[in-house]
């Protein structure tokens, strides 16, 4: 029987992220002929409990398993010689913050596929996470500004429930299809740019640009 282990984050700080949730690793479990084991994490987005609720081996040790999936890169001293790994080891490009780790890779004997080089037949990713990386992206932007002014406070991405509680901390909620500005005409912003792309239609976006704050210079891109 193929064993699978999904390991804990090492990198710093660490992600919370997990390639298989509770339900997915009992469905996987009860439908394949294969086991799953996970390492015991603090930090992960799901609790052991939760694990252990669905069935699922939660220890420290999981030098028994065939193949292990992360997500961010795993530091060199908790790679385990002969293994099979899945995570975002970004050294593709060849970046040079990570030559070390290739190399201890290759030193390891270990095999690595990566997320990114994961494509379908017409050369598209298979794992994309290009778009949430960069909502992410945009709100601790916007969340660091906010710090850094004293003018408003943003909790993190992680602590809202789904990306629909996350909307609504900007929006408000969804009336008609169109959302509606609301929390964010409160906040006094200096005289500054801002770029709106790609949130909802386009009939969407000029009802969010019309109820823009007059102090922005208001930039739309309809895209």
């Amino acid at each position: 029987m193929l064993k699978i282990g999904l390991i804990r984050e090492g990198k710093t700080p660490p992600d919370n992220r997990v390639a298989l949730t509770p339900a997915q690793c009992k469905w996987v479990q009860e439908n394949k002929n294969i086991s799953i084991v996970v390492q015991h994490s603090a930090t992960r987005c799901y609790p052991d409990a939760d694990y252990v609720r669905a069935g699922i081996k939660v220890k420290e040790d999981v030098s028994e398993c065939d193949i292990l999936f992360g997500i961010k890169e795993v530091p060199v001293d908790m790679l385990i010689a002969g293994k099979t790994y899945f995570f975002f080891s970004h050294t593709r490009k060849l970046q040079s913050y990570n030559q070390k780790l290739l190399q201890a890779i290759i030193s390891k004997k270990i095999t690595l596929i990566d997320y990114e080089c994961l494509e379908h037949a017409d050369g598209t990713r298979l794992i994309g996470f290009g778009f949430f990386a960069g909502v992410v992206g945009a709100h601790n932007g916007m969340m660091a500004y906010g710090n850094r002014t004293g003018s408003y406070t943003l909790n993190r991405v992680y602590k809202k429930k789904n990306f629909q509680e996350l909307i609504h901390t900007y929006f408000g909620k969804a009336n008609s299809g169109t959302f509606l500005f609301s929390r964010l005409t409160i906040i006094q912003y200096p005289k500054r740019k801002l770029q709106i792309k790609r949130i909802g239609n386009k009939r969407q976006r000029r009802q969010l640009y019309k109820r823009l704050p007059r102090t922005f210079e208001r930039l739309l891109l309809i895209i």
